[in-house]
């Protein structure tokens, strides 16, 4: 027992011995120069270590240094890309003995990290990586010369980050975002090779607050010019007042590969999951001249309702304001500056009461165009299928929409959207339309185009013809009894245009059992009013509606006024009474002449011929 005491005792001593022998006779700032050298070359960017580089002795042999500085390229608005306030990295001490140098855990603290993209659109992690073109090349002659040794090999066991402060600033967008990080925990660490990725984040905006768990096993390539992220997995809530819902639950799974210079991310086998709403799919990014994003993604129905904002009913019970809110017309300069091609599939929306089913949306976004071409949507039993595209036009913002629905029933989707109840029916409908402006009254005065529409085995609400017809004629004698409001159709069809403001319905028809409906009319958009002038024309009885009175060749005029939501019917069934009673009047007069004429001409025969008898007797 002893003589084993006495050896740990003398191993204890060595080990002593030996740390104090390091720390005597070794300087790491003979390799402050080096470092910053190597750094350079690799990474193509200027590293200042500020302080110098000393050891740590308690709790755990280490190398500590003040600031450390790694500098923007020439023409960005900040003049460090990185800064640390104060970095240590810990040193096995046995490897030592082998001359092996084996970095234990790797601690950084304060960390600020800018990344920004100038108005030139270029970013500064931009030609980062050895073998750029302004990395400044050396004969073979001047790198022997100027190169004392080769540092050791490397091991470094982990990496700690504390308090980080990421500003991302971009200058040709004009915006700023700072992400503040309490804490980032990586695993053992080696350029080049797989290492497991462990991060725990604290993120602190002014939008919201949360946690993140990430994990990964990562590998950077050995020039530091590429990032790979295998079975990447992220999992965590955010919460604050400007998070929908107030919350947010997050689960990504995918495998992510990065490319610094030029920065190119590929997403492949991604599958996200936000509060229950999922999309899995492939995408990628490249920050080239022009950002050029691709994407294949589908999702599951998304309910959207948990996520729009309750009403506020002192809102809503305030008078609204007299003074118009200003319109401002949307810069989109931005989609000069993108190349997007893109699909995106949805099973279903649900949305404040409006059900949408399977959406398919293709994005093309190229030369300040942005085209859906075509957004297709499952709608009401029927389908919707829009072409569309907005362009920047140099400024000029204009817009094309092409637009078909077909089958659709349109008094559920009314009900849903509007809580109007107008109109039912399969729904055709055509719309190919154009404009300058994207304000709201932009758009609602300079709209321009044309369209049709046809509603199949449908009904009018508000009006119920036939009634009014059995109404009016209780008022010669018969009795009619009140009955639903609504009027049964077999098609209502028309053709409009629409230029100013101003929709122009130049055909209407509309086919019915018993009768047809046609005419014209106007619906103003800018004022939501509609002026209809229409004509009904009986074409057979009133029996086909619940009808029981014979009012055949009767054509009765019909005015629609009054707002979108709550329009008025005007039938003039006393004029059309009237013409019918006078009709019936003169056919009377008629009949009766012509029974008169009848009579006295037979008069006249009998006398004639009675005449003729007596005639014949004198002869």
């Amino acid at each position: 027992m002893k003589r084993f005491l006495k050896i740990v005792i003398a191993i204890l001593i060595l080990i002593i011995t030996a740390v104090v022998a390091l720390i005597v006779l070794v300087d790491p700032n003979d390799y402050k120069a080096e470092i910053e050298q190597q750094a350079e070359k690799s990474l193509n960017r200027k590293l200042a270590i500020n302080g110098d580089l000393g050891w740590v002795i308690f709790p755990k042999l280490a190398i500590g240094t003040g600031q450390i500085e790694l500098k923007n390229a020439p023409g960005f608005s900040q003049e460090n890309l990185a800064k640390i306030d104060k970095l240590s990295v810990s040193v096995d001490v046995m490897p030592l003995f082998s001359g092996e140098i084996k970095l234990g855990q790797l601690s950084l603290d304060g960390l600020n990290f800018n990344l920004e993209t100038n108005a030139q659109g270029i970013t500064n992690l931009d030609g980062m990586g050895a073998g750029s073109e302004t990395t400044t090349p050396q004969t073979p002659t001047e790198s022997q010369s100027n190169t004392k040794s080769e540092l050791p090999k490397l091991a470094l066991a982990g990496i700690d980050i504390t308090n980080t402060l990421i500003t991302v600033i971009d200058k040709k967008l004009g915006t700023e975002t700072d992400l503040s990080i309490k804490l980032i925990e990586l695993g053992a660490f080696e350029l080049g090779k797989d290492t497991t990725l462990d991060v725990i984040l604290s993120v602190a905006t002014k939008e919201f607050v949360g946690d993140l768990n990430l994990q990964a096993m990562m590998n950077v390539s050995a020039d530091i010019s590429n990032v790979a992220l295998k079975s990447l997995s992220v999992d965590g809530a955010l919460n604050g007042e400007n998070v929908p819902a107030g919350q947010m639950t997050i689960a990504l799974n995918t495998s992510a590969n990065v490319q610094l210079s030029p920065m190119i991310a590929t997403i492949e086998h991604l599958s996200l999951d936000v509060n229950g709403m999922k999309i899995d799919g492939n995408a990628s990014v490249a920050l080239l001249d022009k950002t050029k994003v691709r994407f294949d993604l589908k999702g599951n129905e998304w309910d959207l309702n948990p996520l729009i904002p309750a009403a506020n009913e002192e809102t809503e019970q305030t008078a609204p304001s007299k003074e118009p809110v200003a319109e401002i017309e949307p810069d989109l300069s931005i989609l000069t500056t993108l190349d997007v091609d893109g699909q995106l599939t949805i099973a279903g929306f649900k949305a404040k009461g409006i059900n949408i089913g399977q959406t398919l949306l293709n994005v093309n976004v190229k030369d300040g165009n942005a085209k859906l071409a075509p957004l297709s949507v499952d709608l009401y039993d029927g389908n919707m299928t829009l072409n569309a595209t907005v362009s920047h036009d140099n400024g000029r913002n204009s817009y094309s929409i092409d637009n078909q629905l077909k089958g659709v029933q349109i008094l559920p989707l009314l009900k849903d959207a509007a809580d109007v109840d107008m109109l039912a029916g399969a729904t055709e409908f055509n719309l190919v339309a154009n404009g300058r402006g994207l304000t709201v009254s932009k758009i609602k005065k300079g709209l321009e185009g044309k369209g049709s529409f046809a509603i199949r085995d449908g009904a009018l609400y508000g009006i119920n013809i036939a009634q009014k017809l059995r109404s009016a004629k209780a008022a010669l004698g018969s009795s009619a009894s009140e009955e639903e409001k609504k009027t049964d159709f077999t098609a209502l069809t028309g053709e409009f245009t629409i230029q100013k403001g101003i929709v122009n319905n130049t055909a209407l028809l509309m086919e019915a059992p018993f009768l047809r409906l046609n005419g014209q009319g106007t619906a103003d958009i800018l004022q939501e009013l509609v002026d209809y002038h229409l004509k009904v024309n009986l074409v057979g009885t009133s029996k086909g509606q619940n009808g029981g009175s014979d009012l055949t060749g009767l054509a009765i005029p019909l005015k629609v006024t009054g707002s979108f939501t709550d329009p008025k019917f005007g039938l003039d069934t006393s004029g059309a009474l009237k013409a019918k009673l006078d009709q019936e009047k003169a056919a009377l007069k008629a009949k009766a002449k012509l029974q008169a004429d009848k009579l006295k001409e037979e008069a006249k025969k009998k006398a004639k011929d009675k005449l003729k008898d007596k005639l014949k007797g004198l002869f």
